[in-house]
């Protein structure tokens, strides 16, 4: 009896994992930047000249702007079927502490006397400026051109 179960519970775990596998082959997969997350970093060095405006609860849109410029490799899963397309999904994460949500933007605190918000460009078809964070914000560029079925 205890061969049948364990050789039974084989069977099932097996089909289970072959299961598993057919629905992930149907999927994209990640795509994951070569050398680990790319990070950006910029450093504001402003002055706000006018010190009528430098008051509590001030708001400075467009304050300091920079262009980091550069780009990262990515390796991304192909599909089994290299017909099927989509656009490559992207993630921007804040590591600051949130203070509040002022028209539709999050603001971070960087200091007890300044917080700042942040938006990041994603080109490809989309080509425009979202703000962080976010996640699972696509490119609009439905493009495999470097997965071939001959591809592992």
């Amino acid at each position: 009896m205890l061969k049948k179960l364990i050789m039974f519970t084989g069977l099932l775990g097996g089909s289970v994992l072959f299961s598993g596998q057919a629905l992930a082959a149907a999927d994209f997969g990640p795509c994951t930047p070569e050398g680990g997350t790319h990070i950006f970093s910029a450093t504001i060095n402003k002055t706000v000249s006018d010190t009528s405006k430098n008051t509590t609860g001030a708001t400075f849109v467009d304050f300091d702007s920079w262009n980091l410029g550069g780009t990262y490799a990515m390796s991304c899963e192909c599909p089994d079927d290299t017909s099927l397309i989509n656009d490559t999904l992207f993630k921007a994460v804040v590591p600051l502490a949130f203070v509040t949500n002022i028209e539709s933007r999050s603001y971070y605190q960087i200091n007890n006397n300044i917080a700042i918000a942040s938006d990041v460009l994603i080109s490809g078809g989309r080509g425009e400026y979202v703000n962080t964070p976010f996640e699972n914000v696509g490119n609009l560029t439905n493009n495999r051109s470097q997965c071939s079925q001959n591809a592992s």
